[in-house]
């Protein structure tokens, strides 16, 4: 229980006896710990079996499995439907601001990804370049490639290669950046 005004009018300052503070946090204990004992003696109270399957199940709950449930009962349930996705005029009351918000959020998906994935793969890409560029400058200075621009401009971005989430080659070479 969350008392402000007494501690406020208090004149002995926090702390002093009869602070309404401590008196709050105890009460709070002591309705945790009765929840927490309630709780914990109906889950004994269950069969073994029930008890086994609410752990799994707790699993199987996920952000996609919510949503794709939540979307079922909207698409499904005519007074939903409508709220969501009618035109103001037409009772939907929800479409003004949420489902256009959702909608606006939706479209700038790819572009976010973009971002992310740039941010991630910049330092390598930035590292690579500059080894690429000089060598590929160099090779066709030399004539060891021949005269052809847009293979000199293909053979740039090939030591970029495909990385994985923890920053390593799929044929196995690792890149550390770094003392070491």
């Amino acid at each position: 229980m969350f008392a402000l005004g007494p501690k406020l009018m208090d004149k002995a300052g926090p702390g002093a006896a009869g602070d309404g503070d401590t008196e709050a946090r105890g009460d709070q204990e002591t309705d945790r710990e009765y929840f927490a004992a309630s709780g914990h003696k109906q889950f004994a109270e269950l069969p073994k079996r029930v008890q086994n399957m609410i752990p799994f199940a707790g699993d199987m709950v996920n952000p996609p499995l919510v949503g794709s449930i939540m979307a079922a009962f909207i698409g499904l349930i005519p007074l939903l439907h409508k709220a969501f996705f009618a035109d103001t005029e037409d009772g939907g009351i929800f479409r003004a601001w949420l489902t256009s918000s959702v909608s606006n959020i939706g479209d700038l998906f790819t572009a976010l990804q973009m971002f992310v994935v740039g941010s991630h793969c910049a330092p390598v890409l930035i590292l690579s370049m500059n080894v690429a560029i000089p060598t590929v400058y160099y090779l066709a200075k030399k004539k060891f490639l021949g005269h052809d621009p847009m293979a000199w401009l293909d053979m740039i971005p090939m030591p970029v290669g495909q990385f994985r989430n923890d920053d390593e080659f799929i044929g196995g070479t690792k890149w550390e950046f770094g003392e070491g």
